[in-house]
């Protein structure tokens, strides 16, 4: 699906935490007075690691549940009014961590076509949908086949076509790759990076500061609050500093910091600086065992 940036994404946010906390029944307080933006056509990494509130964070954007203070708002619309819930899930496709939990269906095709056909179109338009959406995650070969029988990366490419079926403005995500093979990290990242390209709005919520780094912008949260916010190259540029947030800094951050240390000027990534060609120095050394592994 093409979209199309609203002019006036420049002059209003899409989504809006304001002053938002939220805790569970159990007492334990998930978020503390977070506030945020997220511009239209925006990729939004949100980082944490495990308990920092990340679940908690994407399920307000749904308004699958609401927060206890501040408010939260989707093209300035309250996620705590329920008059307002129906318009907001209909721009916004969820993925969760486990694919298995979003499967309604034992076929492919048919559990993409389920949500379209909760939305009351006609059958030659669910069926378009289905398919336009497993051929974007290049999955229409498989529409026929056993959900059960595909691999985890697999699966979760289905789950995220079952989101693009229901042709969303936003792609949240939560934690959706931490489950899948390096391979399926792979297929998934290749295929969030493609939906952003095409304009969608992006809020991918992860522990891996290497999928972050993919992001336009990111937000770091630590038990609950807001700890850092900035673009990748700037938040990511300290891996000590990432590991006290309690999250395993990128191979590249933590290759750029080596590469300083050795006196070479580098960036986090490879239009900041030439990592790729100091990368090849620290190789060479490495096989020639004069620098410590």
């Amino acid at each position: 699906m093409e979209l199309e940036t609203a002019a006036a994404s420049a002059e209003a946010p899409y989504i809006e935490f304001q002053h938002v906390g939220f805790s569970y029944s159990n007492g334990i307080k998930a978020l503390h007075d977070l506030s945020f933006t997220v511009k239209e056509g925006e990729s939004l990494a949100v980082l944490g690691a495990n308990g920092s509130g990340k679940s908690t964070l994407v399920r307000l954007i749904d308004a699958l549940i609401s927060p206890d203070e501040g408010d939260v708002f989707v093209r300035g619309l309250n996620t705590r009014e329920e008059k307002n819930r129906f318009a907001i899930r209909s721009v916004i496709g969820m993925v969760f961590q486990n694919p298995e939990d979003q499967s309604v269906a034992s076929v492919v095709i048919d559990d993409i076509a389920f949500g379209p056909e909760n939305l009351g179109l006609e059958p030659a338009e669910i069926r378009s949908r289905a398919e336009k959406a497993l051929s974007q995650v290049g999955m229409i070969s498989r529409e026929n086949d056993e959900v059960a029988m595909l691999s985890g990366g697999q699966q979760q490419l289905v789950a995220i076509a079952g989101a693009l079926a229901m042709e969303p403005r936003v792609l949240v995500l939560d934690e959706a790759t931490s489950m899948l093979d390096p391979q399926g990290r792979a297929q998934v990242n290749r295929l969030i990076s493609s939906c952003h390209e095409r304009g969608m709005t992006i809020v991918n919520a992860t522990h891996s500061a290497d999928e972050a780094l993919q992001a336009d912008r990111l937000i770091v949260l630590s038990h609950g609050e807001l700890v850092c916010e900035g673009t990748p190259a700037e938040v990511l540029s300290d891996p000590a500093m990432v590991r006290a947030w309690g999250i395993e800094p990128s191979f590249a951050a933590d290759l750029a910091g080596r590469l300083r240390q050795r006196g070479l000027q580098v960036g986090l990534t490879a239009e900041e600086g030439t990592l790729e060609a100091d990368l090849l120095n620290l190789l060479s050394d490495a096989a020639t065992g004069s620098v410590d592994r």
